[in-house]
């Protein structure tokens, strides 16, 4: 899973392909020194936030949520400001993982993020704390839905997949 995770990062936002080991968790093999210099330069969050949720899943198997959202025209960035402020802290709070999110660059109103558990009977359990806690009951809820025009989740399970080239 490591693996493909790391390889369709790389390969979709950086443009670069990604060989990993236990050993070397850093070792980068690139095509153009443009690509090296994009992934160099990413987001400090964005490149810390892919190895941290890389190193965490190396010895779990998790199961994982590939979501995406398509917002209604012109409020992505509203929608962000809120994910990013209330829902994401709130989600890691109650233990799940988060990666992303990842901004479309082909339609201004999609982005793309995973959510991660140790299994399913815990995905249930956090969800659940989620969805019925007071955060998303008394204003997420309210703020959010009306402005998400589409949403998509792949649920996955994270062990066994192997390496994807």
């Amino acid at each position: 899973m490591n693996q493909l995770i790391i390889h369709w990062i790389c390969r979709e936002d950086f443009g670069i392909e990604r060989n990993q080991s236990p050993e070397k968790l850093s070792t980068v093999t690139h095509n153009s020194v443009f690509a090296a210099h994009r992934l160099k330069n990413a987001v400090p969050r964005l490149r810390d936030g892919i190895f941290l949720f890389l190193r965490a899943m190396q010895t779990l198997r998790m199961i994982i949520e590939m979501r995406t959202y398509k917002i209604k025209t012109g409020r992505r960035g509203e929608f962000l400001k809120t994910f990013e402020s209330k829902a994401r802290p709130e989600h890691e709070k109650i233990g799940m993982k988060i990666l992303g999110p990842f901004l479309s660059v082909e339609n201004e109103d999609t982005f793309f993020w995973m959510r991660a558990f140790p299994d399913l009977k815990s995905r249930e359990r956090m969800r659940d704390e989620f969805y019925e806690g007071k955060l998303w009951k008394e204003e997420l809820e309210q703020k959010l839905m009306p402005i998400l025009e589409k949403y998509d989740v792949v649920v996955v399970d994270a062990e066994g997949l192997g390496d994807w080239r």
